[in-house]
């Protein structure tokens, strides 16, 4: 029976070797398989046909009962990375590089917040008399960029661009002498980032709520 780690090995040889697309799934192994609910679990290898904006791809990582959980990758048949991700519930959540050509050119990191309720509670303290008061705000579901985020010219590897986000929303940033803004190339790679691809990724739900005190 062939071992998640095992598998793993496989993969970083067929990277090298660029054979991957000519390697059929093993079969009796541990992988692809469903819980007893007919939902995804363990290990699962994953072939897309061609889109629009992007090219077939495959992708591969770990299921725990119909959600992504850990670390995913992304390759082209040829066996080049397009992406490396990390999933909490099915949601992007830690570090995600991304790559054009296999060669790096955005790394940086998401957050995300998934809530089963339609409304959360939150404490609110008085300024005054510091007594506390519980208010309903509306909860939020999704993916949202946080920290630092970087940008490469995949080419040479030198910084391009930083970009500063709380909970998606960008408040700093800096553009070395090398960036070109109007970079075609450059805005084709950016636009096939998940929170550009996808807009369901990102919180549903307005964060510039304005609340009273009680």
């Amino acid at each position: 029976m062939l071992k998640p780690f095992l598998f793993l090995s496989v993969f970083c040889c067929l990277f090298s070797l660029s054979v991957f697309s000519q390697i059929e799934k093993p079969k009796g192994d541990n992988m692809n398989k469903l819980d007893e609910n007919g939902k995804k679990h363990g290990m699962w290898v994953s072939t897309f046909p061609a889109k629009k904006s992007e090219k077939p791809f495959t992708e591969f990582g770990n299921y725990e009962h119909g959600l992504k959980y850990g670390t995913w990758y992304k390759i082209t048949r040829e066996g080049e990375l397009i992406s490396i991700e990390n999933f909490k519930n099915d949601l992007l959540d830690g570090e995600a590089k991304y790559y054009d050509e296999g060669k790096l050119y955005c790394e940086g990191t998401y957050m995300s917040k998934n809530s089963s309720q339609e409304k959360d509670t939150i404490v609110i303290t008085h300024p005054e008399t510091l007594l506390e008061s519980y208010k309903e705000i509306p909860a939020y579901y999704g993916s949202f960029r946080q920290g630092e985020w970087r940008y490469y010219d995949s080419e040479n590897g030198k910084l391009m661009k930083i970009e500063e986000y709380a909970e998606d929303e960008l408040i700093y940033k800096r553009n070395f002498p090398n960036f070109i803004n109007d970079s075609v190339a450059f805005k084709k790679r950016e636009a096939l980032l998940p929170h550009n691809v996808n807009k369901k990724t990102t919180l549903h739900k307005s964060k510039k709520q304005q609340y009273s005190y009680y």
